[in-house]
């Protein structure tokens, strides 16, 4: 049963059936109008000690476990379905790390979120193809350039998704809540 998350919200992801893998599938629309909006998903993999240990972007597809990939770089936002993917496998994810946090920032085009439509992050179990959760930032996001979406949270394997959307002027000051300098 899909969950509609709010701002602070943790959704169980496998408590039950104990499954491992997940696919986040961010979408939005960009303007129609003006330059061609890039917008790209992140992930940075946080271990026991708090600290940043693997960033996964456009220029890192994969972690080096791994568990965390990007499907690629859409750099249009144009078309249905996802704009990107990334499937975390946290049967691969190394035992010592605890978080990996979800970040969507512009890179180009619009100059904040309130000029993209329709942004939205669904969790979904990989092995059975079902929607577990979404979440659609609110208002914080409209003048920001990145956004925190949220942190899947593993312990004793048994994964959560909190739900944040905690906006950042920059990408820079978004990565630099994880220690990571972009």
């Amino acid at each position: 049963m899909k969950i509609d998350l709010t701002k602070g919200q943790v959704a169980m992801l496998n408590k039950e059936t104990g499954n491992q893998i997940f696919m986040v599938g961010g979408g939005w629309d960009v303007p129609k109008t003006g330059p061609t909006t890039d917008i790209d998903l992140a992930a940075i993999l946080i271990g026991d000690d708090g600290k940043a240990k693997d960033v996964v972007y456009f220029g890192n597809l994969k972690s080096d476990c791994k568990g965390v990939c990007l499907s690629g770089d859409n750099r249009t936002g144009e078309g249905d379905g996802y704009d990107e993917e990334m499937i975390l496998d946290f049967s691969k994810v190394h035992a010592n790390i605890t978080k990996v946090a979800l970040v969507c920032s512009i890179y180009s085009g619009a100059d904040n979120f309130g000029l993209v439509k329709n942004l939205k992050v669904d969790v979904l179990d990989k092995t059975t193809n079902v929607n577990l959760a979404t979440f659609i930032p609110d208002f914080e996001a409209s003048t920001s350039q990145a956004l925190i979406l949220g942190e899947f949270i593993k312990k004793d394997n048994v994964v959560g998704f909190k739900a944040l959307g905690l906006g950042h002027s920059t990408k820079k000051s978004a990565f630099a809540e994880y220690g990571v300098n972009v």
